[in-house]
């Protein structure tokens, strides 16, 4: 029976050099040529995902489930309501730190947020050219909380935890530590309550026609443990974090270890 393979980008599909290992390739073309699906599963945005990330696939659920797509079409999307926009921006100045907001085409940000990026991602080890696919075209403006099109928030360097910032959002807000950098608790993502991963992943397998027990996700970081959770079979990478790891299915090897190809032979999808 054909199923739906959802797939997180970093740390899943692509290694720490940015690139989709020979073995994961083959393994996404084989299992679309016996008939199963292949959709991205990530926090990126739209315009974050590559060509040569999306080739050998068939859909795509970004933002973190706010933007659900199918061939290159739309079939759902949610934006963040000013309301909350607003409390985020209240909240995070508070808490103090560097602010993303994040649109289906552009981040939008202080200049101070981009000098931060380019400064932090590129001491990790980013190159020019990857830098420019995470900030894209990016849109500088002192004011970025006025537009009105976002569906997600990251924030960057704050002076509180994690957690003090999941508290202060919990009516209205999910906040996940950043999928980027292991271990930093000074960085994280937001989105609009109940809008994450397996949302999108709902709204997709409904407008296939298909059930949650045809679903199969592959993750590696802490904005995948709804997806890991929702899925039929979850599957964290070998470099996956623990936390994910204790509620998984099925652990499989490293990302640079063959991973994807390793689960995929063990679940007979090829």
């Amino acid at each position: 029976m054909s199923k739906i393979l959802f797939f997180d980008i970093d740390g899943t599909l692509l290694d720490s050099k940015g690139l989709i290992p020979d073995s994961a390739r083959a393994a996404m073309i084989k299992a679309r040529e016996n008939g199963h699906q292949i959709v991205i599963c990530s926090g990126r945005a739209r315009f974050q995902m590559t060509d040569y990330i999306l080739e050998n696939t068939d859909g795509l659920i970004a933002c973190a489930g706010a933007l659900v797509e199918k061939g290159g079409k739309i079939i759902h999307q949610e934006f963040m309501p000013d309301e909350t926009v607003r409390k985020i921006q209240k909240v995070l100045d508070e808490a103090g730190g560097e602010v993303a907001y994040m649109c289906e085409k552009t981040l939008r940000f202080k200049q101070s947020c981009k000098d931060y990026i380019y400064d932090r991602y590129g001491r990790l080890g980013l190159d020019e050219e990857r830098l420019k696919i995470v900030v894209g075209d990016a849109f500088i403006t002192e004011h970025p909380e006025e537009f009105k099109d976002y569906k997600k928030v990251l924030y960057y360097q704050s002076n509180w935890p994690v957690a003090k910032v999941a508290k202060a959002l919990e009516n209205i807000c999910d906040v996940t530590a950043t999928s980027f950098e292991r271990g930093v608790d000074t960085s994280g993502e937001i989105s609009v309550k109940g809008i994450n991963k397996a949302y999108g992943m709902q709204k997709y397998i409904e407008s296939q026609g298909f059930s949650v027990e045809d679903t199969i996700a592959f993750g590696d970081g802490p904005n995948d443990l709804d997806m890991i959770e929702f899925a039929h079979i979850g599957v964290v990478m070998g470099n996956g974090i623990d936390e994910l790891k204790a509620v998984a299915d099925m652990v499989t090897t490293d990302v640079d270890k063959d991973g994807i190809a390793n689960a995929m032979r063990k679940l007979n999808l090829i």
